[in-house]
């Protein structure tokens, strides 16, 4: 699986409880990479719905497995708190699309560790640098 290497300028962390530009770096896979790779995955479709549709709105897709596997959720807003759609601490892997940035939480209530990601694909928990089965709340930035 190729990992495409970029540094975006456009980014915003939580300094107290402010956003604040910043680098972000990305390290997971791009479009072309995730598309390249799809051929009899289980998700195959929803894949390609998020990554090929020009005019959609920007989400977060979040999978129960790594590699974008088992269970999903789409999110376009923040939800603080996604046990409520019986996903919380399931996440292992993501699927960001469109020009924002999300911050996923450990914790409830946008509380506890937050990792940043942009559009792209984390296949794995590592690739955004959290642990496996701990988003609890996700945050859209921009």
């Amino acid at each position: 699986m190729k990992m495409a290497w970029v540094t975006l300028i456009l980014g915003l962390v939580m300094v107290s409880g402010f956003a604040k530009a910043a680098e972000i770096p990305f390290q997971g896979e791009s479009k072309a990479d995730i598309l390249a790779n799809l051929d009899g995955h289980p998700n195959e479709d929803l894949i390609r719905e998020l990554l090929t549709n020009p005019a959609a709105t920007p989400e977060i897709a979040l999978f129960e497995h790594d590699g974008y596997q088992g269970g999903s959720i789409r999110l376009t807003q923040s939800d603080m708190n996604i046990h409520q759609r019986s996903f919380g601490d399931k996440t292992s892997s993501v699927i960001v699309t469109g020009s924002s940035v999300w911050v996923l939480w450990n914790d409830s209530n946008f509380q506890g560790s937050q990792y940043n990601v942009v559009e792209g694909g984390y296949p794995k928990a590592s690739y955004w640098g959290g642990g496996n089965d701990k988003v609890s709340s996700v945050q859209k930035l921009t």
